[in-house]
Order: structure tokens, then C-alpha cells, then sequence
């Protein structure tokens, strides 16, 4: 899986036609006759963004692409398939003391692999079930660790829907 920090760059677009028939047209005749000054075109044009491999595949998928356009990007659809996924997460559930470096390190590893650069949403969902975990058995970590993950993907999926 991915390690790289991609990177997303939007531009706004806004048309103007003497008719509104004009702006019928599919966008790549809209630029075409851009060109011509039958429609003029302004363009905004934003600064890039820094993004994690996770939001880069979910703004691929809402752009109707692939998550691999890009090499080695996850597929957050095949998370629960990946045995390698798997077993990160079930080292992840084994560690009794979520302060225990080594939950750090298997959480870390996990996050690499599922395309997540930072801890932004892994110190709250976390932080919540701190004085719980030592408690819970291994299969109700699991699953708290599995929540995570989907976690990670609902704010991904979020940010990519939010630049459309």
C-alpha cells in the first residue's frame, strides 16, 4: 500500500454564453469555444492541498475513476479482504494497554497501509475507549479497531464529496 502524500488542486470554472443554449454543450465544447470567445470562460483557481492516499482514492472514486490511477493507492472497498489489513488489525486488538507502544506501532503500521497520514481522527476515536480496552476481550478490540478504520473512511470519503 501507499506511503506517498498526494495532492489535489481544484479549479472553478464559470461559463458565460450570450444564450443559455450555449451552455448546453458537454464541458469539452465549452472549453473548445472558450477558445473562441463565443463563451467566455473566468476561472478561480485554488491553491493545492496536501491529502492522504485514503482521501486521494475517495476523490477518485467520486470522480467516477479508480483508486489505482494512481500506483499503489488503497482500495477502501477491499479493506475487510486484505489478509495483511487483517492481521494488522488483529495485532492491533492484542495489545491489552492502548498506552502500550507497541498498540502505537501496530496502529501506525495499520495506518500506513491503509492509506492515513495523520492521527487526526485516530487520537478522539481513540481517546474515547482509552479507560475501557484493557477490559475488553480481543474480538470486541477487533471491532473497535474495525470501527476506526471505517471511521478513517467516512472522513475521507467527506472531505473528497466536500470538493464537488
Amino acid at each position: 500500500m501507499s506511503t506517498n502524500t498526494y495532492y489535489r488542486k481544484t479549479f472553478t470554472v464559470t461559463f458565460y454564453a450570450k444564450g443559455a443554449d450555449d451552455l448546453q454543450k458537454p464541458l469539452n465544447h465549452l472549453v473548445e469555444d472558450a477558445e473562441t470567445g463565443d463563451v467566455v470562460a473566468d476561472t478561480q483557481d485554488i491553491p493545492s492541498e496536501e491529502l492522504s492516499p485514503l482521501e486521494a482514492a475517495y476523490g477518485l472514486l467520486a470522480a467516477g475513476s479508480e483508486p489505482d490511477f494512481f500506483e499503489e493507492l488503497p482500495d477502501p472497498g477491499e479493506f475487510e479482504s486484505d489478509p495483511e489489513i487483517r492481521q494488522m488489525v488483529e495485532a492491533a486488538a492484542r495489545v491489552e494497554d492502548i498506552n502500550d507502544p507497541a498498540f502505537d506501532d501496530a496502529l501506525e503500521k495499520l495506518q500506513t497501509n491503509i492509506g492515513v497520514t495523520s492521527g487526526d481522527v485516530a487520537a478522539p476515536f481513540f481517546s474515547d475507549v482509552e479507560e475501557r480496552w484493557p477490559q475488553m476481550d480481543e474480538r470486541d478490540r477487533t471491532q473497535r479497531v474495525w470501527a476506526y478504520i471505517e471511521t478513517e473512511k467516512a472522513e475521507a470519503k467527506m472531505q473528497a464529496e466536500s470538493e464537488d
